[in-house]
């Protein structure tokens, strides 16, 4: 799978700087690794949830629903294509990394850009997105 073939029909609406972070996140793992970035997942809205507690602008409840939807995609990750593996992957680890776009601790947008990165995985594998999100 070439990121060209996987990347080729990117919607518009995905900001180039969020797909020049995004694309190269977008590998798919076997499943034992795919599965291992879980607790990460967990682990990255568990610290947005403290850093909440001092500072009421840090949106995490958007990221307890990022962290909820990746988790439930990484329930499913072996019944998907190796392109949308790629996907799921490459979503968890955007959100992972604190320091995209829009830094995960930024107040009121942090994780906007998390959103639009999942939203836009969730289209391409025919799911609804998440509520609340641009």
């Amino acid at each position: 799978m070439s990121d060209e073939s996987l990347f080729s029909d990117m919607d518009v609406s995905l900001e180039p700087a969020i797909r020049e972070v995004f694309e190269p996140m977008c590998q798919a793992l076997p499943s034992e690794e795919a599965q291992a970035l879980v607790p990460q997942i967990r682990d990255h809205a568990q610290a947005i949830r403290l850093v909440q507690k001092e500072n009421e602008f840090i949106d995490a409840e958007m990221a307890e629903q990022i962290a909820t939807a990746l988790i439930t995609l990484f329930r499913e990750y072996d019944n998907f294509s190796s392109e949308h593996q790629a996907l799921v992957v490459g979503a968890a680890r955007y959100f992972i990394q604190s320091q995209d776009v829009e830094g995960d601790l930024t107040p009121i947008l942090g994780c906007e850009d998390d959103a639009l990165v999942l939203n836009y995985v969730l289209e391409r594998l025919g799911c609804d997105g998440l509520k609340g999100s641009k």
